[in-house]
């Protein structure tokens, strides 16, 4: 099955794509995207951002996720991740 991701922010853009397609299992959860989306970080850069902390804003078809693991994913689901832009 195919999901959407869209990335926007500083520094993640320029880790993993603005825009892409992942191929992930049937019944895989949004936890599960975003450990993969760390690990190919982590393989290709040597270290990865943990997308799943509260700095990161993580919506599903456009809604805010709040909690990571109990949301499935389907197929054609659009996941957009907003990363942290600046400080205070």
């Amino acid at each position: 099955m195919k999901v959407s991701v869209k990335v926007y922010g500083a520094e993640l853009p320029q880790l993993l794509g603005r825009v892409f397609t992942v191929e992930i299992e049937t019944g895989s959860t949004l936890h599960d995207l975003i450990d993969k989306l760390e690990r190919q970080i982590r393989e290709k850069h040597g270290w990865a951002p943990r997308i799943s902390s509260p700095n990161f804003n993580v919506l599903l078809n456009s809604k805010q996720a709040f909690t990571f693991k109990d949301e499935t994913l389907y197929n054609g689901d659009i996941i957009t991740i907003l990363s942290p832009i600046g400080g205070g």
